[in-house]
């Protein structure tokens, strides 16, 4: 991953960065360019002061212009923070501040993110779950930029043990190249195959030994884990095996089923979006 460019976002509120400790590690060793993008969501303005009186100029909510420079402040005034961070540290790259409106911030990382190696986000976000989606949803849907969550302290770019969650679909053949840039020293992978179907035509006869194949060319330690899902979600499967098989990281495609299915009965991306005990990199 030497010389990649890395998009880490993070909120206005600074309590994650002992988060990106080990990405400034990871960007000196790998002469990262660093993207930062500090974030805040402001108010939107209600549709009844956008209209207007009949006939009449537009009228502000009582308190709302008070709120939007609040944030605006609070944003600026941490991507200064990182600016200096960045400077004592060393590193290549830039800062920018944005507040605005969650849409608006969403497609900003998404332009970003268009001309990145790959997108980290600060697990500070997660504060505004509403703006946390948003922009990670923006991330898989609009660019082929792989997404970290969660990332450690230690190594988020170079890690030594990785499950990957394969099932032959277009989503997780996107997760597989999109995953490739953190992969440059030989890794220890386990490719888990939850519930295959064995079709010729599906995850095929030997599900896995293609993927195994195709790793393994690449210099990795390949090893291939057929599981049998026995009624569990599969979001804990992935959790138990990542445990027992010491993962830095799983990787899996995102949404591979409609996200209105998701939204309502759940399902593994949602789960492994949820979940913050684990570092998890998604790519749709």
């Amino acid at each position: 991953m030497k010389n990649a460019t890395v998009l880490v976002l993070s909120g206005a509120d600074d309590v994650a960065e002992g988060q990106f400790a080990g990405l400034a590690d990871d960007a000196r060793d790998m002469r990262l360019r660093i993207d930062r993008l500090i974030v805040g969501a402001t108010p939107d303005l209600p549709v009844s002061a956008a209209l207007g009186p009949m006939g009449g100029a537009i009228v502000m909510p009582a308190g709302w212009a008070d709120e939007v420079q609040e944030m605006t402040d609070k944003v600026a005034e941490r991507a200064r923070a990182a600016e200096e961070r960045m400077a004592e540290a060393g590193l290549s790259g830039n800062v920018t501040a944005l507040s605005g409106p969650d849409a608006t911030i969403a497609a900003y990382a998404a332009r970003h993110a268009l001309v990145s190696d790959v997108a980290v986000m600060g697990n500070d976000l997660r504060r505004d779950a509403q703006l946390f989606q948003v922009i990670l949803t923006s991330l898989l849907f609009q660019t082929s930029c792989g997404v970290l969550l969660n990332p450690p302290a230690t190594r988020p770019l170079r890690p030594r043990r990785v499950l990957f969650a394969w099932n032959a679909s277009p989503a997780s053949a996107c997760a597989l190249r999109a995953v490739l840039p953190l992969l440059d020293e030989p890794t220890e992978i386990t490719v888990a195959c939850i519930d295959p179907d064995g079709l010729p035509l599906g995850q095929g006869l030997e599900p896995g030994a293609d993927v195994a194949a195709f790793l393994a060319h690449r210099g990795h330690d390949v090893t291939v884990v057929p599981m049998p899902g026995q009624g569990r979600p599969v979001s804990d499967t992935l959790r138990r095996l990542a445990t027992d098989v010491q993962a830095d990281l799983t990787v899996m495609g995102a949404y591979g089923r409609s996200r209105l299915r998701q939204a309502i009965l759940g399902g593994t991306t949602r789960a492994m979006v949820e979940q913050t005990d684990r570092p998890v990199f998604l790519a749709h």
